[in-house]
């Protein structure tokens, strides 16, 4: 088994298909794969909107968390992107 990468598979609910990246690597953060998430899904943060990853529906705040943190051992991480207004 390659430790170094995993299958990260993201999920927006307005859209059809998943951003899939079978060779993601586990020692990626969540700060460096987002633009790649976003630009996939042509979504753009504002002032007032920004975009979250979140796992089994809890919010992951900390960007500097890894891939392989978040998989747990697992080979194959699943996260949800969701819109997350911003009060002003």
């Amino acid at each position: 088994m390659n430790t170094e990468s995993l299958i990260f598979d993201v999920r927006y609910l307005g859209a059809k298909k998943h951003y899939v990246d079978p060779h993601a690597s586990a020692t990626a953060t969540l700060a460096q794969v987002k633009p790649k998430v976003l630009a996939f899904f042509g979504l753009k943060e504002t002032p007032e909107k920004v975009y979250v990853f979140s796992q089994d529906g809890t919010p992951i705040t900390d960007l500097s968390i890894t891939l392989g943190q978040l998989a747990h051992g697992k080979h194959e991480l699943k996260l949800d992107l969701v819109e997350q207004l911003v009060q002003g």
